[in-house]
C-alpha cells in the first residue's frame, strides 16, 4: 500500500533527476472496419534510452509530412505517433501504408514495452 504522504517522486522523475533522459512514446491507431482506436504508450526502460532515442530519430519525421496529399479510403487505419525526448516533442499522423521501416520498428518497440 502506498502512503499518500510519501514524498518519493515517480520513477520517471527519479531518472531525470539522475541525469537519464526522459524518453516516452504514445501511439494511437484509429479506423479500420470496426472504427476502434487502439492506444499504446511507454517510457524507455532504464538503460534502454539510447536505443529508444535512435529508434525515434531514425524515423523520417520531416519527410513524412507530405503524406497529406494521400487520399484516405474508408476503413483505412490512421496512426498518431507522439515521441518525447527530454523536452523535445515530435508528433505526426500517418496513414497505415506509411507505417513501414523505421516507423514500424518504433511502433513495435512501444507495443512490446507497453505490454510488460
Amino acid at each position: 500500500m502506498t502512503n499518500q504522504n510519501d514524498e518519493t517522486p515517480p520513477p520517471s522523475r527519479q531518472r531525470r533527476a539522475a541525469g537519464h533522459p526522459h524518453v516516452a512514446v504514445r501511439i494511437s491507431r484509429s479506423g479500420g472496419v470496426a472504427g476502434i482506436t487502439r492506444r499504446w504508450q511507454a517510457e524507455a526502460p532504464r538503460g534502454d534510452e539510447a536505443q529508444w532515442v535512435a529508434a525515434i530519430e531514425d524515423c523520417p519525421w520531416e519527410e513524412a509530412v507530405g503524406y497529406d496529399d494521400h487520399a484516405s479510403r474508408a476503413d483505412d487505419f490512421m496512426w498518431r505517433i507522439v515521441a518525447v525526448i527530454r523536452h523535445d516533442e515530435r508528433s505526426i499522423t500517418l496513414p497505415d501504408e506509411y507505417v513501414t521501416g523505421p516507423w514500424q520498428h518504433l511502433v513495435g518497440v512501444v507495443r512490446d514495452a507497453s505490454t510488460r
